[in-house]
């Protein structure tokens, strides 16, 4: 029997196969269908399409940082704001965000690789508005200092 065969025997036979696929494949679509995008021109085509998915953005910031084409200015900057694949708050936060800052990026998904510090910007800008709203709604720092702010 040789290795490939006991692998594939393996597979067939383990119980835990199932439920570590269906697992795979649940966090892979947590994450949007942008993560099964293989190649660069088809990520930009993509974006170019929907421009207002945060999470194609933040592949192509991903993989220009990744191959060293992005400023030093800008990687310093996503790298700080956690603008990057597996990060919850960009994630969890992406229609929100999408949904204020959408019509700067249908301006900048023409050229998504030459505009790709404004989008940057851009995503950080209103990652931070909605962060800030947020927590302004659910009370927490902003509700205790506001009544400080009154004395000061």
């Amino acid at each position: 029997m040789t290795r490939a065969d006991f692998l594939r025997k393996f597979a067939t036979q383990t119980r835990l196969i199932g439920p570590i696929r269906k697992a795979r494949r649940a966090y892979w679509l947590t994450l949007g269908t942008v993560r099964y995008i293989r190649k660069p021109e088809n990520l930009i085509r993509y974006i170019r399409r929907t421009p207002a998915d945060i999470r194609a953005w933040v592949m192509l910031i991903d993989r220009e940082r990744s191959s060293g084409r992005l400023s030093s200015q800008s990687a310093a900057l996503a790298r700080s704001h956690q603008i990057e694949p597996g990060a919850y708050v960009i994630n969890s936060l992406a229609d929100q965000i999408a949904e204020k800052a959408e019509a700067k990026l249908t301006e900048l998904a023409r050229q998504p690789i030459g505009e790709l510090d404004a989008a940057i910007n851009e995503i950080i800008r209103w990652k931070t508005i909605v962060q800030c709203r947020n927590a302004h709604r659910d009370g927490g720092y902003f509700s205790a200092a506001e009544a400080v702010i009154q004395v000061q």
